[in-house]
């Protein structure tokens, strides 16, 4: 194991940069106008395994092994998973109920290529230029809703520039310009 170059004697402290991160914590808490006080976690979090930790410091300083995983998804092969996708996508068609059915699935696996071309149906995409993407390579624009549209300026530049914060999915900086 390495020790980082602040280290002196016998400190438990890999070269991962939580000794560091203690010691300059340490040095700036000794000075009244720069210390730091981190919010309690029994204050925030409403999980009760947390409240065992007295903030996110110490819970960093003493989780060392990560996340632990309870129930691991049991692997299927692709065939099998595109298969399953078919079914439960076929019984969510037929269903005469008002539910709402919630797809999450590996990248690839077929999810846009069923649905794009459906009608009556929500799709919610993470970035505006996925969105943009699947809603122009639909064959018929005029059955599909585009929301919200993307705003258009006479300023081609003020347009060029939102249309790249939008691309990148940075809204909050685009709601600050409008």
């Amino acid at each position: 194991m390495e020790f980082n170059r602040h280290h002196k004697g016998t400190n438990p402290y890999p070269n991962d940069g939580r000794f560091e991160l203690m010691r300059v914590i340490s040095k700036y808490n000794a000075q009244v106008e720069t210390a730091y006080f981190p919010q309690r976690l029994l204050l925030f979090s409403p999980y009760p395994e947390d409240h065992r930790y007295h903030n996110l410091l110490t819970a960093e300083r003493d989780i060392i092994q990560g996340v632990e995983v309870l129930n691991p998804p049991a692997p299927i092969s692709l065939t099998n998973a595109e298969q399953l996708f078919d079914y439960e996508f076929n019984n969510a068609l037929d269903c005469l109920s008002d539910d709402i059915f919630i797809f999450k699935l590996p990248t690839g696996i077929g999810k846009s290529r069923r649905i794009k071309e459906l009608d009556e149906v929500l799709l919610a995409f993470p970035t505006n230029e996925l969105k943009l993407e699947q809603f122009q390579s639909r064959t018929e624009h005029n059955n599909a809703h585009f929301t919200p549209p993307f705003p258009v300026f006479q300023d081609a530049q003020l347009n060029e520039s939102l249309e790249r914060l939008l691309k990148a999915g940075f809204i909050k900086q685009v709601h600050r310009i409008l």
